[in-house]
């Protein structure tokens, strides 16, 4: 079962783009405590607020009901037959000379009857989870800037020009064809990641991880890539042509590089 905080801030990014569409909102709450409200600014950045709260004016509020859809009950279980009735005991005979006779054995309890519990109806759903995941990871997935999650986001193909991405988590993200021409990328985490043919020229990466990158055919031409992890790396085409690769870790790496680095040594990582 999702965290009911979770599933409220999902809910919330779910509604943010239809709510702005729509154009209905104004700039002040109506105090409604059945509702949950909330002010969007113009980038999407959200912030819970109380009832009678008045956004900013370069905000737009947003409300949404705090108690999802009642499940269905789930069917009554089938009364249990009745058990059946235990024999009477017989009656103890007369003594002689008017003793009373013994009491006779009671006779034994019939079973209980007990019917089949019925099956627990299904709980209903609070909202579409599978949906509301994707709408979230697409809004992530376009948050690119420094400190950005873009972790195994499809970023292909883009032009991310001059792009300032400073500590930004790529982790199994695909970059295949990306243009990243003098980007900032220092430390950035691209562990994993797909770099397939990317353009890398005179991009900043200092001390970036590229550890388990695919990095077949990517122009590292003029990048500063100082102390830079390219352990367990594929290299195979990649050009680091006037790049500084010093200190930089090789570790593992596999696949033919060429290029005359401008500070450090081309590696020898090929492995047959």
């Amino acid at each position: 079962m999702i965290n009911k905080t979770i599933l409220v801030g999902l809910v919330a990014i779910a509604f943010v783009a239809g709510s702005i569409m729509t154009g209905t909102l104004v700039y002040a709450h109506g105090g409604n405590l059945s509702f949950i409200h909330a002010c969007v600014s113009k980038d999407g950045q959200m912030r819970i607020v109380g009832a009678s709260t008045t956004c900013k004016s370069s905000e737009k509020p947003l409300d949404w009901n705090i108690q999802g859809i009642e499940g269905s009950n789930g069917a009554t279980g089938a009364t249990g037959p009745q058990g059946e009735t235990g024999a009477t005991g017989s009656t103890g005979s007369v003594g002689t000379n008017g003793a009373t006779g013994a009491t006779g054995n009671t006779g034994a309890t019939g079973e209980t009857g007990i019917g089949i519990t019925g099956a627990t109806g299904a709980t209903g759903s609070d909202a579409d989870i599978t949906l509301l995941q994707t709408q979230m990871d697409q809004f992530r997935c376009t948050n690119i800037g420094t400190y950005a999650d873009l972790h195994g986001c499809d970023l292909s193909g883009l032009d991310l020009f001059d792009v300032n991405l400073k500590k930004a988590n790529l982790a199994g993200a695909d970059l295949i064809d990306t243009w990243l021409h003098s980007a900032n990328l220092y430390q950035a985490n691209f562990s994993g990641a797909n770099l397939n043919g990317a353009d890398l020229i005179s991009v900043e990466s200092p001390g970036a991880n590229f550890h388990g990158a695919d990095l077949t055919n990517v122009n590292f031409h003029g990048a500063d890539l100082q102390g830079a992890d390219f352990t367990d790396t594929f290299l195979d085409g990649v050009n680091f042509q006037n790049a500084n690769i010093s200190f930089v870790d090789f570790t593992g790496c596999t696949g033919n590089t060429s290029g005359v680095p401008a500070s450090g040594s081309l590696p020898h990582c090929f492995v047959g």
